[in-house]
């Protein structure tokens, strides 16, 4: 006669915390600033090129974005979740090139100023922001392409 409320009550318990738990998980993460921007090599788009984004202070993840065939990138946060953090930012830029895979190498290497070392900062505000990366052929190393005649 007494187990009906027990179980009731139980019942009651048990869907409170699984309605409180569920209450956490319809967050929708940090506000994330729009970051687009473009990648030039002496004025002529860049694809293939792989910018992170790395917040400063090491707070917070970094996002990636990858140049189309135009130069054209826009930034990834997360799998789902397109911008990135607001605040000052260190970026790196490389190609998106993994060795011994079916694409052709790229044209030359980034020197390590623009991705192991780099010193590129820029400060993201919330809302919409546009990135253009002008770089010139004097900033980068040549591969050499030519092998010695024996």
């Amino acid at each position: 006669m007494f187990r009906r409320p027990k179980q009731t009550l139980i019942h009651s318990v048990v869907l409170s915390l699984l309605a409180f738990g569920l209450t956490g998980c319809g967050r929708s993460g940090p506000k994330l600033a729009e970051v687009q921007g473009t990648v030039t090599l002496d004025g002529k788009p860049l694809p293939d090129v792989m910018l992170e984004f790395q917040p400063l202070g090491g707070k917070g993840s970094p996002s990636i974005g990858y140049t189309d065939k135009n130069g054209q990138f826009r930034l990834r946060f997360s799998r789902n979740k397109w911008g990135a953090l607001p605040g000052e930012h260190l970026v790196r830029i490389d190609f998106d090139y993994e060795p011994g895979s079916d694409q052709p190498p790229p044209p030359f290497k980034f020197p390590a100023k623009f991705n192991k070392q780099s010193a590129l900062k820029r400060q993201l505000v919330a809302g919409s922001n546009h990135f253009p990366f002008e770089l010139a052929s004097a900033d980068m190393v040549v591969k050499a392409t030519k092998k010695r005649a024996r």
